[in-house]
């Protein structure tokens, strides 16, 4: 890539995390009052793990415009590429990212259970229930950031005389070579196994719905009238689920997939750390559309803020 369109990539980055940060903090908040103070038809439950979602998305937004725009705007890699700042933005970055897919996976977990295992959902459809689950995970979010700070390689080298006066900083996770076998636990922990355990429950909540489209109508009831009870009962609780979490693994796995496979890091060459840039640049994205996908998938949700607007 020339550097002329490696600039170009640069300016894009500005504008697009200003843009999404000015829309998409508001967004999330504006989401958080109306699911709280409207009558938007959601559970209690649902309501809990929703705002939780806003507002980790929240803070997930500013985060990632604070860490870019550090970079791209003030060249601040000498305070980033520092050892405190090296723990700083791991802790940051995974605690914020962390929290906010495993509350969608509780969400999806929750949700399931209620919509079909009638007997589970007595025990886990509850609001305390759901509050200690949004305050574990993310307990537990931040308590696997700072395990990633420890196993994260941060290196100072320096050129030899003669050459290039440049120093390399090196801020890692993945170049850790001295603790593999803990490294690629924590990593397959934290990061794979929330998405595998959205697209497993997605896709039994598929199934489910399929088989409950095909139930046979009660006695003096038609099939076509049972059908659309049914269809109308079932699709209203799991669209929204369904939008929300099919929307995080589209958005977030793609980044996580590049930088196990090592092709993101310092030294890399620039097509694969620009790929790595729109990977991240997509699971920033995640954090600021959940206001557009409650729109899409709540017909009362999107009557209250049309109200209120």
């Amino acid at each position: 890539i020339r550097e002329m369109d490696w600039d170009s990539f640069v300016e894009m980055q500005k504008a697009y995390y200003i843009v999404l940060c000015t829309t998409g903090i508001p967004a999330n908040l504006f989401a958080a009052f109306v699911i709280l103070t409207r009558p938007c038809h959601l559970s209690k439950t649902t309501t809990i793990y929703l705002v939780a979602l806003a507002c980790s998305d929240t803070l997930s937004l500013v985060w990632a415009g604070t860490f870019n725009l550090s970079q791209l705007f003030l060249d601040a890699d000498d305070f980033w590429g520092s050892s405190s700042g090296c723990c700083l933005a791991i802790v940051l970055e995974y605690g914020t990212v962390l929290s906010s897919v495993w509350i969608i996976v509780a969400f999806t977990v929750e949700r399931y259970l209620v919509l079909f295992q009638e007997r589970a959902s007595r025990c886990f459809a509850q609001p305390r229930v759901a509050r200690g689950a949004v305050a574990g995970l993310i307990s537990l979010s931040y308590l696997a950031s700072v395990m990633a700070c420890l196993l994260s390689e941060h290196r100072r080298s320096s050129f030899p005389p003669g050459e290039a006066n440049v120093t390399e900083r090196l801020c890692s996770l993945f170049s850790n070579t001295s603790f593999v076998s803990l490294l690629w636990i924590h990593t397959f922990v934290c990061g794979l196994v929330p998405y595998l355990l959205l697209i497993a429950f997605n896709a039994l909540i598929v199934y489910q719905l399929h088989l409950r489209s095909r139930i046979h109508p009660p006695p003096g009831e038609s099939a076509a009238a049972a059908l659309c009870r049914t269809q109308l009962r079932l699709q209203r609780t799991a669209r929204l689920l369904l939008t929300i979490s099919l929307t995080a693994v589209a958005l977030g796995l793609p980044r996580f997939l590049v930088y196990s496979a090592g092709l993101a890091g310092p030294g890399t060459a620039p097509p694969l750390a620009m790929l790595a840039e729109i990977c991240t640049m997509l699971e920033a994205l995640n954090s600021a559309i959940n206001f557009c996908l409650f729109c899409l998938a709540s017909t009362a949700f999107r009557q209250e803020c049309t109200a209120l607007v």
